[in-house]
Protein backbone atom coordinates (compact mmCIF):
# COMPACT_ATOMS: atom_id res chain seq x y z
CA UNK A 1 0.00 0.00 0.00
CA UNK A 2 2.62 2.40 0.72
CA UNK A 3 6.58 2.70 0.96
CA UNK A 4 8.35 2.66 4.52
CA UNK A 5 11.69 3.73 4.88
CA UNK A 6 14.39 3.02 3.22
CA UNK A 7 12.09 1.96 0.15
CA UNK A 8 10.96 -0.72 2.10
CA UNK A 9 7.24 -1.84 1.08
CA UNK A 10 4.82 -1.54 3.85
CA UNK A 11 1.21 -1.92 4.95
CA UNK A 12 -0.96 -0.79 7.84
CA UNK A 13 -3.37 -3.02 9.14
CA UNK A 14 -5.78 -0.05 11.09
CA UNK A 15 -7.64 -3.20 12.87
CA UNK A 16 -4.46 -4.27 14.94
CA UNK A 17 -2.85 -0.78 13.86
CA UNK A 18 0.11 -3.16 12.89
CA UNK A 19 2.68 -2.23 10.49
CA UNK A 20 3.59 -5.03 7.88
CA UNK A 21 7.01 -4.95 6.26
CA UNK A 22 7.43 -6.44 2.66
CA UNK A 23 10.29 -9.44 3.49
CA UNK A 24 13.02 -11.98 1.17
CA UNK A 25 12.78 -15.14 3.48
CA UNK A 26 15.68 -16.38 1.18
CA UNK A 27 19.20 -17.21 2.69
CA UNK A 28 19.72 -17.48 6.46
CA UNK A 29 18.14 -17.64 10.08
CA UNK A 30 14.91 -19.29 11.15
CA UNK A 31 13.07 -18.94 7.69
CA UNK A 32 15.12 -20.77 5.76
CA UNK A 33 12.93 -24.25 7.10
CA UNK A 34 9.89 -23.10 5.52
CA UNK A 35 8.87 -25.51 2.62
CA UNK A 36 9.87 -24.19 -1.28
CA UNK A 37 6.71 -24.33 -1.85
CA UNK A 38 6.01 -21.53 0.93
CA UNK A 39 9.17 -19.82 -0.51
CA UNK A 40 8.56 -19.41 -3.96
CA UNK A 41 5.00 -19.38 -4.18
CA UNK A 42 4.04 -16.86 -1.79
CA UNK A 43 4.63 -13.03 -0.90
CA UNK A 44 5.95 -12.73 3.14
CA UNK A 45 5.27 -9.53 5.26
CA UNK A 46 6.51 -9.44 8.59
CA UNK A 47 5.47 -7.63 11.57
CA UNK A 48 8.57 -6.76 14.42
CA UNK A 49 6.56 -5.35 16.98
CA UNK A 50 5.11 -9.04 17.42
CA UNK A 51 7.82 -11.08 15.52
CA UNK A 52 4.81 -12.43 12.92
CA UNK A 53 5.30 -13.37 9.89
CA UNK A 54 2.47 -13.37 7.03
CA UNK A 55 2.65 -15.87 3.93
CA UNK A 56 -0.22 -14.82 1.51
CA UNK A 57 -0.36 -15.18 -2.44
CA UNK A 58 1.78 -13.39 -4.92
CA UNK A 59 -0.95 -11.38 -6.70
CA UNK A 60 -1.40 -7.84 -5.96
CA UNK A 61 -5.09 -8.79 -5.04
CA UNK A 62 -4.30 -11.98 -2.77
CA UNK A 63 -5.30 -10.29 1.09
CA UNK A 64 -5.91 -13.28 2.57
CA UNK A 65 -3.43 -15.32 4.47
CA UNK A 66 -2.47 -18.92 4.11
CA UNK A 67 0.04 -18.93 6.31
CA UNK A 68 1.57 -17.29 9.76
CA UNK A 69 4.76 -18.02 10.97
CA UNK A 70 5.69 -17.39 14.86
CA UNK A 71 9.43 -16.24 14.11
CA UNK A 72 12.05 -17.58 16.62
CA UNK A 73 14.17 -19.76 17.49
CA UNK A 74 11.39 -22.41 17.70
CA UNK A 75 9.22 -21.12 14.95
CA UNK A 76 6.25 -22.75 14.25
CA UNK A 77 4.55 -22.98 10.94
CA UNK A 78 0.71 -22.76 10.84
CA UNK A 79 -1.88 -22.73 8.23
CA UNK A 80 -4.85 -21.29 7.74
CA UNK A 81 -7.84 -22.83 7.03
CA UNK A 82 -9.97 -21.13 3.98
CA UNK A 83 -12.66 -19.79 6.72
CA UNK A 84 -10.51 -18.08 8.22
CA UNK A 85 -7.83 -16.23 5.21
CA UNK A 86 -9.70 -12.97 5.42
CA UNK A 87 -9.65 -12.36 9.22
CA UNK A 88 -7.59 -9.67 10.26
CA UNK A 89 -4.37 -10.62 11.49
CA UNK A 90 -4.26 -9.82 15.09
CA UNK A 91 -7.50 -12.13 15.44
CA UNK A 92 -5.34 -14.93 13.55
CA UNK A 93 -2.70 -14.50 16.42
CA UNK A 94 -5.60 -15.46 18.96
CA UNK A 95 -6.93 -18.30 16.83
CA UNK A 96 -3.39 -20.49 17.08
CA UNK A 97 -4.04 -23.29 19.17
CA UNK A 98 -6.99 -23.80 16.84
CA UNK A 99 -5.12 -23.58 13.21
CA UNK A 100 -3.14 -26.74 11.92
CA UNK A 101 0.73 -26.32 11.82
CA UNK A 102 3.61 -27.84 9.30
CA UNK A 103 5.20 -30.67 10.19
CA UNK A 104 8.46 -32.61 8.34
CA UNK A 105 6.94 -34.80 6.46
CA UNK A 106 8.16 -39.15 7.03
CA UNK A 107 10.25 -40.02 4.45
CA UNK A 108 8.23 -43.30 3.72
CA UNK A 109 5.14 -41.28 3.10
CA UNK A 110 6.75 -38.98 0.42
CA UNK A 111 8.16 -41.87 -1.40
CA UNK A 112 4.90 -42.92 -2.15
CA UNK A 113 3.52 -39.83 -3.17
CA UNK A 114 6.70 -38.54 -5.14
CA UNK A 115 5.18 -40.83 -8.07
CA UNK A 116 2.27 -38.22 -8.27
CA UNK A 117 4.13 -35.03 -7.24
CA UNK A 118 7.59 -33.54 -6.22
CA UNK A 119 8.75 -34.06 -2.65
CA UNK A 120 9.48 -30.32 -2.06
CA UNK A 121 5.46 -29.61 -3.06
CA UNK A 122 4.30 -32.20 -0.84
CA UNK A 123 3.57 -31.26 2.92
CA UNK A 124 2.03 -32.51 6.12
CA UNK A 125 0.41 -30.82 9.07
CA UNK A 126 -0.77 -31.89 12.32
CA UNK A 127 -3.37 -30.17 14.60
CA UNK A 128 -4.41 -29.77 17.98
CA UNK A 129 -7.95 -31.10 17.51
CA UNK A 130 -7.40 -34.82 17.15
CA UNK A 131 -3.28 -34.33 16.62
CA UNK A 132 -3.57 -36.81 13.00
CA UNK A 133 -0.74 -36.25 10.51
CA UNK A 134 -2.60 -34.84 7.34
CA UNK A 135 -0.48 -35.20 3.62
CA UNK A 136 -1.07 -32.29 1.23
CA UNK A 137 -0.76 -32.30 -2.57
CA UNK A 138 -1.57 -28.83 -2.71
CA UNK A 139 -0.82 -28.00 -6.33
CA UNK A 140 -3.45 -31.23 -6.90
CA UNK A 141 -6.16 -30.43 -4.19
CA UNK A 142 -5.43 -33.73 -2.91
CA UNK A 143 -4.91 -34.80 0.97
CA UNK A 144 -4.74 -37.44 2.96
CA UNK A 145 -5.21 -38.19 6.56
CA UNK A 146 -2.86 -40.61 8.79
CA UNK A 147 -5.13 -43.09 10.82
CA UNK A 148 -3.27 -46.05 12.44
CA UNK A 149 -1.29 -47.75 9.54
CA UNK A 150 -3.63 -46.48 6.68
CA UNK A 151 -3.25 -43.28 4.70
CA UNK A 152 -6.79 -42.35 4.35
CA UNK A 153 -8.38 -39.98 1.58
CA UNK A 154 -9.62 -36.76 2.52
CA UNK A 155 -11.14 -36.48 -0.55
CA UNK A 156 -12.41 -39.76 -1.68
CA UNK A 157 -14.15 -40.81 1.47
CA UNK A 158 -13.93 -44.70 2.14
CA UNK A 159 -10.44 -44.93 0.75
CA UNK A 160 -7.14 -45.33 1.50
CA UNK A 161 -3.42 -45.14 -0.17
CA UNK A 162 -2.73 -48.56 -1.41
CA UNK A 163 0.33 -50.55 -0.11
CA UNK A 164 0.96 -51.28 -3.63
CA UNK A 165 1.14 -48.79 -6.03
CA UNK A 166 1.31 -50.44 -9.03
CA UNK A 167 -0.76 -51.94 -11.63
CA UNK A 168 0.12 -54.97 -13.25
CA UNK A 169 -1.81 -54.35 -16.57
CA UNK A 170 -1.09 -50.95 -17.42
CA UNK A 171 1.38 -49.38 -19.37
CA UNK A 172 5.54 -49.68 -18.19
CA UNK A 173 6.15 -46.19 -18.66
CA UNK A 174 2.90 -45.07 -17.01
CA UNK A 175 3.43 -43.99 -13.78
CA UNK A 176 1.98 -40.58 -12.96
CA UNK A 177 -0.68 -41.71 -10.79
CA UNK A 178 -2.01 -43.00 -6.99
CA UNK A 179 -3.76 -45.80 -6.62
CA UNK A 180 -6.54 -46.21 -3.71
CA UNK A 181 -8.47 -49.17 -2.16
CA UNK A 182 -11.84 -48.84 -0.94
CA UNK A 183 -11.70 -49.68 2.57
CA UNK A 184 -14.16 -52.57 4.08
CA UNK A 185 -16.59 -51.34 7.36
Amino acid sequence: RSVGAQGARVFEEPASKGLWELVDVRGDGWACTLPDRLVDLHSHWYNWERKVLLVRGIPFDATGTDYLVLAGLNSKCFEVGALHREEPRHKLTWMLGRLRWLVECPVSLVRALERLEAPEFVHCVVGNDDGALVVSLPRFGISFRVVGGDVMSENCRGYRLARCQQFSDTMPFFSGYLVLERVDE
